[in-house]
């Protein structure tokens, strides 16, 4: 039997991207954060990121608890910091391209 050009072809890498239901963990300032992978695409989410309201977006992401330990543990927590925060979820998700 002939071998097709799609058996010959070379494998592509497989997606790496985590599926959107799953737990993603990014650690922060010695914090670990467990988000689900999809938390970035809600529309809710998004909506707050389009109005410039990094922190409330981030505390729907992480949760409250997790954003409460987080303001309780790194003093001077900046609105830089829920940036940095904020890409490096988007890193974990694979949304950041």
């Amino acid at each position: 039997m002939t071998e097709t050009t799609r058996a010959k072809s070379a494998k592509k890498p497989a997606d790496h991207k985590p599926a959107k239901t799953a737990t993603i963990a990014v650690e922060f300032k010695g914090i670990t954060f467990d988000v689900e992978a999809g938390a970035l695409s809600s529309l809710r989410v998004l909506d707050l990121l389009e109005r410039n309201q990094f922190t409330t977006a981030l505390r729907r992401i992480v949760g409250d608890e997790s954003f409460e330990h987080f303001l309780d543990n790194v003093p001077g927590a900046s609105a830089e910091d829920a940036g940095s925060l904020l890409e490096l979820i988007a890193e974990a998700a694979g949304v950041k391209n």
